[in-house]
């Protein structure tokens, strides 16, 4: 593990990667998980090498959230969630459930007791909002959610020491383009982002005391400070393509 002093050269490798357009892109592109994890999203990393109980955090976020506590992990955990990731499963439920007739009714047939009965109204609203999305962006309906993990993941491997800054620059150039690719906007990312939020954490979000309720009032600020926000960065930065 990783614990830099102020002198590190470490740090200055963030504050280089955090002028980079790449990097201001990737991280604007997380920039929900690294708020709600009270982390700056104009710093490479979410905050400055020398402060060791963050690394230690971050140690701790990776064994838990994404079960890496090495180098081998945290890329195999990478190419996981890059290939398949959460939306392998979503992917596969929504066909079943094309395939049932499910996509075929409106939101009050869904929302009906006999139709659903084991189920809680908001659990049925929730069904209702991840056949939307899986008819809106298809298969890469949850890539948003998984590749965003994925930078979060990278970034904080390099914090604590699991990677070197080339390899994660490389790795967040590949998530970039990934993005860019799948999506037209930030909004259609974030639109993404928080549907995979939803289908994981299957919360009620009219509940406003629940995490995803707090995860959609956090991207609807980000949206509305129009002068730094990270979603007044061009969508098509250049380098990122």
């Amino acid at each position: 593990m990783l614990f830099s002093s102020y002198g590190n050269p470490q740090r200055k490798i963030q504050r280089e990667f955090s002028n980079h357009p790449l990097m201001l892109w990737c991280n604007a592109a997380v920039a929900p998980i690294f708020i709600a994890n009270n982390k700056d999203w104009r710093i490479f990393g979410g905050y400055y090498a020398g402060k060791k109980e963050r690394v230690q955090k971050d140690y701790s976020m990776l064994q838990e959230e994404y079960r890496v506590v090495n180098r081998e992990e945290l890329l195999e955990k990478l190419n996981e969630l890059s290939q398949t990731g959460v939306r392998f499963h979503y992917n596969h439920l929504m066909e079943e459930y094309r395939e049932r007739g499910f996509f075929d009714l409106s939101r009050e047939q869904l929302c009906m007791d006999d139709l659903f009965p084991q189920l809680e109204l908001y659990q049925r609203r929730w069904l209702y909002d991840m056949i939307q999305g899986y008819k809106a962006y298809d298969k890469r309906a949850l890539l948003g959610y998984d590749i965003s993990r994925a930078i979060y993941a990278a970034e904080a491997g390099f914090m604590v020491g699991h990677i070197e800054q080339e390899e994660t620059f490389n790795l967040c150039l590949e998530f970039a383009k990934t993005l860019q690719a799948a999506f037209s906007c930030w909004e259609e990312l974030t639109n993404s982002y928080l549907l995979g939020y939803a289908f994981q954490t299957q919360e009620d979000k009219q509940n406003l005391s629940s995490s995803l309720a707090h995860r959609i009032h956090l991207v609807e600020q980000l949206y509305q400070d129009k002068i730094k926000g990270p979603f007044t960065l061009d969508w098509n930065t250049r380098p990122v393509i």
